[in-house]
């Protein structure tokens, strides 16, 4: 649940400049078109390409990249991605056909009555490679997905506050 409007929301899928506010150490993402750079700031459109610069905290020598293609989002959802390509090599060794995505719905009775205004959501599915795959993927579940789903929902159903602490000595209130 979000005290977020949905048109507040809207802005932090719209501007890929704010995804590093919600992806866990996004350091930067580019859109391509037709195998062009856009400009900074330019919405994701299906049929574009991203690369995620993933740069973990105090681990920037497990720096890599994902390369993405833009995916039309289907109801309810605002961004949906699927992997192209993993620059280390470990999770394409695991995994194919990884998608993701992330969304807003209006929230239940229950949650409309505490003040909230939308409901957060993100998903992903993959299907496994190799036996070893699934069974990590059946032992280890939250860590396959931490390390695979990057999207912090909490962080994203605070946007707002979160937006104002980013670049700045403010904490972040999550």
């Amino acid at each position: 649940p979000s005290k977020e409007t949905p048109e507040a929301l809207a802005a932090a899928f719209h501007d890929p400049q704010n995804w590093p506010i919600f992806y866990h150490a996004l350091k930067s993402v580019t859109l391509y078109e037709n195998g062009k750079a856009l400009a900074a700031g330019h919405p994701a459109a299906p049929g574009m390409t991203a690369l995620f610069v993933i740069v973990p905290v105090k681990k920037e020598w497990k720096r890599f990249d994902i390369r993405a293609e833009v995916l039309t989002p289907k109801p309810g959802e605002s961004l949906r991605f699927r992997m192209l390509e993993e620059s280390s090599g470990k999770t394409t060794r695991l995994v194919d056909d990884f998608e993701w995505w992330v969304g807003v719905h209006p929230p239940n009775a229950t949650e409309a009555r505490q003040g909230n205004r939308t409901v957060v959501f993100g998903g992903a599915t993959a299907e496994t490679k190799t036996s070893r795959a699934r069974l990590l993927g059946r032992m280890g579940q939250k860590i396959l997905m931490n390390q695979l789903y990057q999207i912090d929902l909490v962080r994203l159903a605070n946007f707002t506050e979160n937006k104002k602490a980013w670049g700045t000595e403010i904490e972040s209130p999550y």
